[in-house]
């Protein structure tokens, strides 16, 4: 549970949020997901950025992609390509954890951002 001794409810709050989601609670974490996490956090009343800023309040991260094994030599360029995208997409991943750990800015997964802004699934 998080506390926030100076809590300013006139204050927007920052997010990054990146990862996967079970927002519907459907079993299957997707990437298209956070859009309903960002959703979430707008309604709040916190603005959701891409980019980790000097002002950023929080990081939310879903659970982290998972690469496959690499295509083989007989492999199309549209697989080629999406491995490509893959790879991509776990490195911003990763960068966007560590950037937050260095710089201490708070990582949230789901629940502790729900209990943050008091939004619990009924």
């Amino acid at each position: 549970v998080i506390a926030n001794a100076v809590y300013d409810p006139k204050k927007t709050y920052k997010f990054v949020v990146y990862g996967l989601f079970d927002m519907d609670r459907d079993g299957i974490k997707g990437r298209y997901e956070n859009e309903d996490v960002a959703a979430m956090i707008s309604s709040w009343g916190g603005e959701v950025v891409t980019e980790l800023e000097g002002d950023l309040d929080f990081v939310v991260l879903g659970e982290r992609p998972t690469l496959p094994p690499p295509p083989g030599i007989t492999a199309t360029p549209q697989e080629l390509n999406r491995y490509i995208e893959l790879q991509r997409i776990v490195a911003r991943y990763d960068e966007i954890r560590e950037q937050a750990l260095s710089t201490a800015v708070p990582i949230l997964n789901e629940n502790r951002l729900r209990t943050l802004i008091g939004d619990y699934p009924g």
